[in-house]
């Protein structure tokens, strides 16, 4: 409201729907607001002038901003490599490959337990991902190997990545924290976040490929 006022510039009685529409396109185009920021704007003018100041001409058939859809940052498959190549904890590593490989979410990846890797089919058992619903993805070739790096320097015995404490997996912030840190060491300065693995590429084909080229360049 304030902000409002100082733009007005007249009683706030006064205001007409033309004082709103140039308010508004006043934050859009010069202040650099964003379409939500003056969504939430209007929002506030038409309950003061509507509900307070009984003026609802003066908001009668402003349009609202459409909401912005913006394209997410995406990694390059180098970038991908470069992420892959800097982590060098297996256990680390193991994680990111299996993000990355079998488009695990976080949660998805850090509920792992032993019993949910089938190396034979090579499948991974995936409880109670998104939706509440169990489903199975692609266990990689290279993926297996990363796993079996990891599980011979650890003493693995119910949680595939167990927190500092066995008896509870690793926390989402730790598995984040890794992934900013591969990211940062790789120099990579696109605003992506560890979900971004999982987005890559289809995970039955090319990211094998990929991840087959990564071993052979480590």
């Amino acid at each position: 409201m304030s902000r409002y006022q100082g733009f007005l510039k007249k009683d706030l009685a006064d205001s007409t729907n033309e004082d709103v529409r140039d308010f508004l396109l006043y934050l859009l185009r010069e202040k650099g607001k964003s379409h939500a920021y003056v969504n939430q704007s209007l929002s506030a003018l038409k309950f003061l002038l509507t509900k307070v100041l009984c003026r609802k001409e003066a908001t009668d058939r402003l349009p609202r901003p459409k909401k912005e859809h913006k394209l997410p940052d995406v990694l390059s498959q180098k970038e991908v490599l470069q992420i892959l190549n800097n982590v060098n904890n297996s256990k680390h590593r193991a994680i990111l490959i299996l993000i990355y490989s079998a488009g695990l979410r976080v949660s998805e990846v850090v509920n792992l337990k032993i019993g949910d890797i089938d190396h034979h089919r090579m499948l991974i058992h995936v409880r109670q991902g998104k939706g509440k619903k169990d489903r199975y993805t692609v266990l990689s070739e290279r993926a297996i190997e990363a796993l079996r790096k990891y599980i011979t320097s650890y003493h693995v015995v119910d949680w595939v990545f167990p927190g500092e404490d066995p008896i509870n997996h690793i926390t989402e912030r730790t598995v984040q924290r890794i992934f900013e840190n591969a990211r940062n060491k790789a120099e990579i300065r696109k605003n992506v976040s560890v979900h971004s693995l999982r987005h890559y590429v289809d995970i039955s084909c090319k990211g094998r490929a990929i991840l087959g080229a990564d071993e052979k360049n480590s």
